[in-house]
């Protein structure tokens, strides 16, 4: 993260140097909406906390769609509102183990289909032309919701079965918008997402299809996006982002009896690494 907080440093230090009293901050000083619809396209590693030899993984390149509504008020009234969905529809590849004949743990990969969204709505206060210069600071709070569906197909003896992820989560961050002439801007966006309520729903007959409640752990979010606009209300973006989320360890399910063994299940703890490109037309007004 301190490497990312310095490279985003570095990359607008030229511009905070270059900017001061300029007549592109006007333009700051009204209230502005802004609709937006864009591609998203990002690597996706997944790994769950299991004690060698086992394993389970996911990890793919996803697509998708990001749909926006921001609301940028003027001195009048400086607050700030956004509202975002990503959703991906992508399949990826899973990393698993299994045991063969003869009692030894053989790495297998096979194709997930998987359903990615994330709904966010933010709010928070516009700090106007901070120093004097066409930087506008925005810290802001929010709340989320996140969904990942996962379909896993039969392998060998293994039976196939689907898992329903869904948490919520709080981001706490700030945003920093720079204007460059009367066209151009770039910024940073950084939040921590502190996660609670989560779930999965595991369907998997054997264990009574149970749903559990996950730990909750702290993810965190920062992107640079780069705007430019073609007219006074048209206008196209560019953003380099990553993201960290985590997962803790779920409760044990139901216990259940197999034969004369006693059996359950559980989540156990994840991490997930993701960094990725968007591209957005917006309509201004």
């Amino acid at each position: 993260m301190h490497k990312f907080v310095f490279l985003a440093a570095m990359l607008l230090l030229p511009v905070v140097l270059h900017a001061g009293p300029s007549g592109a901050s006007s333009d700051a000083l009204r209230s502005h909406q802004s609709l937006s619809a864009g591609m998203l396209f990002n690597s996706f590693d997944y790994q769950e906390e299991f004690p060698p030899p086992g394993k389970s993984t996911e990890s793919g390149w996803l697509f998708g769609m990001a749909l926006r509504y921001t609301f940028t008020g003027g001195t009048d009234i400086p607050l700030y509102a956004r509202v975002q969905f990503d959703f991906s529809p992508s399949g990826t590849d899973y990393g698993g183990t299994e045991t063969d004949n003869f009692g030894r743990t053989v790495d297998f990969t096979q194709n997930t289909q998987d359903w990615f969204s994330k709904t966010e709505i933010d709010a928070g206060f516009v700090f106007h032309n901070v120093g004097t210069s066409s930087l506008d600071i925005i810290p802001y709070v929010g709340y989320g919701y996140r969904v990942w569906t996962r379909q896993l197909a039969n392998h060998d003896d293994l039976q196939g079965y689907r898992e329903d992820y869904s948490w919520s989560f709080l981001p706490v961050g700030v945003k920093a918008e720079m204007a460059i002439g009367r066209r151009w801007s770039v910024g940073l966006d950084m939040a921590m997402h502190i996660m609670l309520a989560g779930n999965i729903f595991i369907e998997l007959a054997a264990y009574k299809k149970p749903t559990l409640t996950l730990g909750n752990r702290m993810g965190w979010y920062a992107s640079v996006p780069v705007e430019y606009m073609i007219s006074s209300s048209w206008g196209v973006s560019g953003s380099f982002w990553y993201e960290y989320s985590a997962i803790g360890k779920s409760n044990e399910s139901p216990h259940v009896m197999n034969g004369a063994q006693e059996i359950w299940i559980y989540e156990p703890s994840s991490r997930t690494h993701q960094f990725g490109f968007g591209l957005t037309v917006f309509f201004r007004f």
